[in-house]
């Protein structure tokens, strides 16, 4: 390996990437085998034990995962306004931040924005389509289409200068994009077969009929092998964000 390129791949393994989890059951998936295969230490913080928040200069690349909890159910889950603080905080700290599914909107949230109920929940795999009007290198990174795997209800409103990257038929804003390294993801990208199984066993109960938008149990479980769909392209993300995050720490 050329001296360069050592140092660099050495400057990435060393990154913190703090990756915060609001269930048991809903963990981060891909995410760990890509940082495993890529020798990352992903610190992972399990908010519904009540574990700390790092220091916001102890944290180079947030990830926010995603919960059946709404974002300001704060009565319940009461680490909700301490983590919303704390992401707003890597914000405005110029830090990378991925937010999938509740993540997402806690990002919205955190940017003093509405997150209110979406029309119609979208619970399966659905596709997912690129905004073909948006020109920027994370768009590049999106495939025109790609069945990926949903469990949600609510929406949002993007902030002042977001790049709205993608939608479906069910809800516009499916993939946002903040000041170049803050991504919003409402659907899945990370999901693995255990992890949808897990979502299966502990949120049934919101597999309801007759939605156009809600699949059944035997439909999830048939549709596993679109995992592999989603986790190319949280691969190519989350390689997008690691070097956003080094250009950060070069700066």
């Amino acid at each position: 390996m050329c001296w360069t390129c050592a140092i660099k791949t050495n400057i990435m393994n060393k990154l913190r990437i703090c990756c915060l989890q609001h269930v048991s059951f809903e963990g981060p998936g891909y995410i760990s085998q890509w940082a495993n295969e890529n020798g990352y230490d992903l610190h992972i913080i399990h908010l519904y034990r009540n574990e700390s928040l790092p220091a916001v200069d102890e944290t180079d690349f947030l990830v926010v995962l995603g919960g059946p909890m709404n974002v300001d159910d704060e009565h319940i889950n009461a680490y909700l306004k301490e983590e919303k603080v704390f992401i707003r905080a890597c914000i405005d700290a110029g830090k990378t931040v991925l937010g999938l599914c509740l993540g997402s909107q806690l990002i919205i949230r955190a940017m003093n924005m509405p997150v209110f109920p979406n029309g119609e929940k979208e619970i399966g795999w659905l596709p997912v389509m690129k905004n073909k009007d948006v020109t920027h290198p994370v768009a590049d990174l999106l495939p025109e289409t790609v069945t990926a795997f949903h469990w949600h209800g609510d929406t949002f409103n993007l902030p002042e200068g977001a790049l709205l990257l993608a939608s479906s038929e069910g809800c516009v804003n499916q993939a946002y994009l903040l000041n170049a390294k803050v991504l919003g993801l409402q659907f899945h990208p990370e999901a693995t077969p255990e992890l949808v199984h897990n979502m299966l066993q502990h949120e049934n109960a919101e597999l309801v009929n007759g939605k156009p938008y809600i699949q059944t149990k035997d439909a999830i479980e048939t549709g596993m092998p679109h995992c592999a769909e989603g986790n190319t392209v949280m691969h190519h993300l989350l390689h997008y964000l690691v070097a956003q995050t080094v250009k950060n720490n070069k700066q």
